[in-house]
């Protein structure tokens, strides 16, 4: 049985047109230069933020580094203070250098580039161990002085260096 169904003229209704697609509109020149602009305005923030940051690092990173390298050069000498005792007893009382303590200075000597290294009597009358520092704006030509007090035979660290660079023993109070 065939089965057509009927369609009678006013039965459609005329579609709607559809929508016309069309390119989206470009911004506004003004708003495209804002947007630009705030762009470039968070871009050169970000760059401040970063260079502070660096320049803070960097900083801390160099005082961390002539710290180290202080402690290293008083962690050399540190066996040389039994030695200047050993002297002292030796030559009674009296703070001279003598073939022992030399023995000790060649094994103990940092490298020359580093610091300087002087045990004995120095002009003021004082027994120690000097050492004179080399490299670097804030360490060349300073220095730190282990001195022997007779009256109790005790060792006191004194330097020229700021005290952020310095082990708390030698730190001024």
């Amino acid at each position: 049985m065939d089965q057509t169904v009927g369609v009678a003229a006013g039965d459609f209704e005329p579609q709607e047109a559809a929508e016309t697609v069309s390119a989206p509109t470009p911004p506004h020149p003004a708003r495209r230069r804002s947007s630009l602009i705030a762009v470039a305005v968070f871009a050169v923030a970000e760059l401040l933020v970063v260079a502070v940051v660096a320049l803070l690092g960097y900083h801390t990173y160099r005082d961390y580094r002539l710290r180290a390298d202080v402690q290293d050069l008083l962690a050399r000498v540190a066996p040389l203070r039994p030695a200047v005792d050993a002297a002292y007893a030796r030559n009674g009382g009296r703070c001279l250098r003598d073939a022992a303590l030399a023995r000790q200075l060649r094994s103990a000597r940092p490298e020359a580039a580093a610091a300087s290294l002087a045990a004995g009597e120095f002009d003021n009358g004082r027994c120690g161990i000097l050492l004179v520092l080399h490299g670097g704006d804030a360490l060349e030509g300073r220095q730190i002085l282990w001195e022997r007090r007779p009256a109790d035979a005790a060792w006191r660290c004194t330097s020229d260096l700021p005290g952020r660079y310095l082990p708390p023993a030698c730190r001024p109070r």
